[in-house]
Parts: structure tokens; C-alpha cells; sequence
């Protein structure tokens, strides 16, 4: 009988947090989507990306958005914008921008993300962020290929070491339509 009762009571908790957090992420894409563009984009063959993950380790799932300049910074995003969920989910205040880089990503640690920007073939933006609380900090330093440095190797090296972070796509027209977001 406590089975029982502990059973219902985990599925209601379940389907309680479930909408929540699919409150928190329509409420935090429509106010992605809100945003004015930069420039005239075709928005029905724009690409939206999206990250969710507990970014500060407060226990919630977090929402990293991109895509709306991705006819300006090329296939991956550009702007990221992250809502914290332990924030308003209605909120605007919840938001906070940063420039992540799809080349390589990984977790350092719980609250750690290290991500690595490519400027071509010999060089790139090394960038570690700190999450804490509905916040972070940001570290970034410039790396060059050299005869006694092969920039790829080592960026190789490190990231194969670390999880990666789950970013997924969709079209804003399959959006739309209700369809889901890919694995990226």
C-alpha cells in the first residue's frame, strides 16, 4: 500500500516538473523569439539551436537558445542566449548573453564549460565559462599554430577527454509544425 501511494506520488511529482519545465522553455523561446534581428533573415529557413542543461548546478535544467544570426555567424548559432530556470521563467530579467563556440565543447566540471572558437586554420579562442548561481564568468585566451605547437592536436587531445554538452537544431518552419528538435 505505501508502494503504491509512494509510486502515485513520484508520477505526480514527475508530470509536475515536466511542465514546469516545459513552461519555463516555451516561456523562454518566446522570449528568445521576441528579440528584434540585427538584419532581414528569412525566419521560415532559419535554423534555431538549443542546449538544456543544468548550467549552475542548482539541480534545474537550464536553456542555452541560439540561431536567429545564423545567417551572420554561419551554421552553429551565434548569440547564445541562456535562461536560468531557477529565475522567473516569465521573466526577461533571466536572461544573460554570451558567444559560444560549436567547434569544440565540453563539461570541465558540474558548473564548468570549456568551448574552443576556431579563426581558420591557425589559430582560435580557447573559452572557459563559470557558472554560479544565475550568473557566470568567462576566461578566453587567443591559441596559435606553430612549428612547436599543432594547435589542432592539443585541442583534440582535450576535448576527447571531457563530455560534450547536448546541443539540438530545428528549422523554425518544423517548429512550427510541432516537430522535434534534433540531436546536433
Amino acid at each position: 500500500m505505501i508502494y503504491i501511494f509512494l509510486s502515485i506520488c513520484f508520477q505526480l511529482i514527475s508530470i509536475n516538473s515536466t511542465s514546469t519545465f516545459d513552461q519555463f522553455f516555451k516561456a523562454s523561446l518566446d522570449n528568445y523569439l521576441s528579440k528584434p534581428l540585427d538584419f532581414p533573415a528569412n525566419l521560415e529557413n532559419e535554423i534555431l539551436y538549443r542546449c538544456i542543461y543544468d548550467f549552475n548546478n542548482d539541480g534545474l535544467n537550464d536553456v542555452a537558445l541560439s540561431g536567429q544570426k545564423s545567417g551572420v555567424f554561419g551554421k552553429g548559432g551565434g548569440e547564445w542566449y541562456i535562461y536560468f530556470q531557477g529565475d522567473s521563467f516569465k521573466s526577461n530579467e533571466s536572461q544573460k548573453t554570451m558567444l559560444l563556440g560549436c567547434d569544440f565543447s565540453g563539461i570541465i566540471d558540474q558548473n564548468k564549460i570549456l568551448f574552443f572558437n576556431s579563426y581558420g586554420c591557425c589559430a582560435g579562442e580557447l573559452i572557459e565559462y563559470t557558472f554560479y548561481g544565475n550568473s557566470f564568468e568567462m576566461i578566453s585566451k587567443t591559441l596559435e599554430n606553430s612549428e612547436k605547437y599543432d594547435l589542432w592536436s592539443e585541442i583534440n587531445k582535450s576535448f576527447e577527454k571531457l563530455d560534450k554538452l547536448p546541443f539540438q537544431e530545428i528549422k523554425y518552419s518544423d517548429l512550427i509544425e510541432g516537430k522535434a528538435w534534433n540531436d546536433k
